[in-house]
């Protein structure tokens, strides 16, 4: 089990700097939406929100598929790394200049006031800064050095929240918010370039077409499956924008889908630090891969089922107090949004996985279902139920997508279906009936007996396991005495 310690370990390490970056700068982040949030009001901070997500749309065309391209084949074979970063970056700065005048110009185009033009061409220009950006994050955790994203992250991220709040306070705007943003994204690009050049492979441009078809034909899969995911986690925020006519309700679900990003965004970072790791482990034919699957799938419904009770006992009393009055419904959406936790947790490591060996075409197609019950439902389920057809359509849109994982899983025979599934969600759906039992009497009483029974139904059906906490203890250098793992 050394070579399980070790990239467990791996994992763990570089899953823990993403992580603490992800702490710094989304906690940081919270605190500027917070401000933005109060000051701007739902509807010009909904204007905010929509612009920044028009181009978030467009930014998987700038990556076009290469994260995973680069964790997998530097994971796999280092010496084949200065040939591949050339030819990525390559790509990644004709691919990012295409998507970002393609962002500005359709922004133009199909934006329905001078307010909405106007910012969106403004976030155009971060779309090119943020992806060569993200390029050399993507470089750091390949090479399992993810404490330069940490680094790199959280000074730039940091100095973005300063200046914006200076603006702010200043009396500036959306327009100038915007243009911080994708002036920080530059710079931040600028020297992630220098670190990649000094620390880990020269930095050059390969642009010839025999050199980079390979890279684009295997880049091709990783490159639908993130246009198709960033829809489900995008979409909703412009779909809900263009089929509903109260602005403010607009914004209100904006700021909902804000926080939940920022839930997924604690989770992604050991998917993100796993990949290298499972690419070796395929290779070795350990079994390892799918451990860590298992593992990481039951910690997920348990996770996933604490912070959905959690929102939605406090939701209605925390939003208004950080808010304000200005976001009465955004509270009550808080805990049933939260549930998509759940499914997104399940379908990130399953992608992984298949990645890791070699089913390329399976995260574009389980997202791709994703992506037409989002797109079908929402529009219909909001001008039925209002902004809970919304949540219902996002929810829905998380759903199908690890559905359809975890039935490739079961068909591969990748996973147990009572084991790793339907243990764990007996247990979280017992922990939701006793909330909703008790919730008529208190909600603090109702969040208490709900962990409650989520705790006693872990245990009661050994949902955590023995051979799970030695797992923990190697990840700690801290495996039991005795134990055979």
């Amino acid at each position: 089990m050394n070579t399980a310690s070790n990239g467990i370990r791996s994992i763990a390490r570089n899953s823990g700097h993403l992580i603490a970056r992800n702490l710094v700068v989304y906690v940081l982040r919270f605190v500027y939406i917070t401000i933005c949030a109060r000051i701007l009001g739902p509807e010009i901070y909904g204007l905010l929100v929509y612009g920044h997500t028009w181009y978030l749309v467009f930014l998987p065309f700038a990556q076009m598929g290469l994260q995973s391209a680069i964790s997998r084949i530097v994971g796999r074979n280092r010496t084949k790394s200065q040939e591949l970063l050339a030819q990525t970056l390559s790509l990644r700065l004709v691919a990012s200049i295409l998507a970002a005048l393609s962002c500005g110009l359709i922004g133009w185009f199909v934006s329905p006031d001078s307010d909405v033009r106007n910012i969106v061409v403004v976030f155009s220009i971060a779309l090119a800064g943020r992806s060569i950006s993200e390029w050399t994050t993507e470089v750091f955790n390949a090479f399992e050095s993810s404490v330069y994203t940490l680094r790199q992250d959280s000074i730039f991220r940091i100095l973005e929240i300063i200046l914006g709040l200076t603006i702010l306070m200043s009396g500036g705007g959306v327009i100038e918010l915007a243009l911080v943003h994708g002036l920080i994204w530059w710079v931040q690009a600028g020297w992630g370039l220098y670190i990649v050049h000094h620390r880990f492979s020269s930095v050059h441009i390969d642009l010839t077409l025999a050199s980079l078809k390979p890279v684009l034909v295997m880049a091709f899969p990783f490159l639908l499956a993130g246009l198709f995911s960033t829809w489900e986690h995008q979409g909703p925020i412009i779909l809900f924008h263009n089929t509903i006519v109260d602005v403010a309700l607009a914004g209100e679900f904006s700021l909902c889908m804000q926080i939940l990003f920022i839930l997924f965004a604690m989770l992604y970072p050991v998917i993100v630090a796993a990949l290298p790791v499972l690419s070796r482990s395929v290779i070795h034919r350990d079994g390892n891969d799918l451990v860590f699957t298992d593992i990481f799938i039951r910690a997920s419904f348990l996770l996933g089922a604490v912070v959905g009770l959690a929102g939605m006992s406090l939701g209605p009393v925390l939003v208004p107090l950080v808010f304000g009055q200005k976001y009465p419904v955004a509270g009550e959406l808080l805990g049933p949004l939260f549930w998509c936790l759940v499914p997104y947790a399940v379908a990130a490591p399953l992608s992984a996985i298949a990645i890791a060996r070699g089913h390329f075409y399976i995260p574009a197609l389980a997202h791709l279902g994703g992506v037409l019950i989002l797109s079908v439902s929402l529009p219909l389920l909001v001008t039925r139920w209002g902004i809970w057809g919304g949540v219902t359509a996002v929810f829905l849109g998380m759903l199908i997508p690890a559905v359809i994982f975890l039935y490739y899983a079961f068909h591969h025979n990748w996973l147990e279906f009572r084991k790793t599934v339907l243990t764990p969600s007996v247990v979280v759906i017992l922990s939701i009936l006793v909330y909703l039992l008790t919730a008529t009497i208190s909600e603090w009483l109702a969040l208490l007996s709900g962990l409650s029974a989520l705790v006693a139904g872990t245990v009661i059906f050994r949902v955590v396991t023995t051979a799970d906490l030695d797992m923990a203890g190697m990840v700690f250098g801290k495996a039991r005495p005795g134990s055979d793992c």
